[in-house]
């Protein structure tokens, strides 16, 4: 059984995994590809957390790694591939909290990889805070 469709991702400032497969997200930012977040200082790392929904279930094990890529493809951060077992029956809930720099404005790309293959992409946008307008 392959590995389930990724609906969704959620950005936040932070996730944090709760019991009974909850999760505790703070500072929702919104759903890729619809985010634009504000960031004060460029220099400094930034820390995101991002969640990612399915609407399926599967069952396995995979390897599963997340990447974030510059507005010019050039590669920012990859976590480590890590082993990640399906429970037949449950909808997955895929939690990463990064915190990386990020040296320019403008869109970045989220990549969701499943046994090296590419499975998810989405994009969200990097600006000045003082670019923001208020919602």
């Amino acid at each position: 059984m392959p590995f389930p469709h990724i609906e969704y991702c959620v950005m936040c400032d932070v996730v944090r995994p709760e019991l009974d497969g909850k999760a505790t997200l703070l500072g929702f930012f919104g759903v890729t590809p619809y985010v634009t977040i504000g960031i004060r200082d460029l220099s400094a790392p930034t820390q995101l957390g991002f969640v990612l929904l399915s609407r399926d279930t599967g069952e396995g094990t995979y390897k599963i790694q997340l990447q974030i890529l510059d507005p010019r493809n050039r590669p920012v951060i990859a976590t480590e591939p890590q082993d990640h077992e399906l429970q037949p029956g449950v909808r997955q809930l895929l939690m990463f909290q990064l915190t990386f720099p990020l040296a320019t404005t403008g869109r970045y790309l989220l990549r969701f990889l499943v046994d090296g293959n590419n499975h998810f992409e989405s994009s969200f946008e990097i600006l000045r805070a003082d670019q923001v307008t208020p919602a």
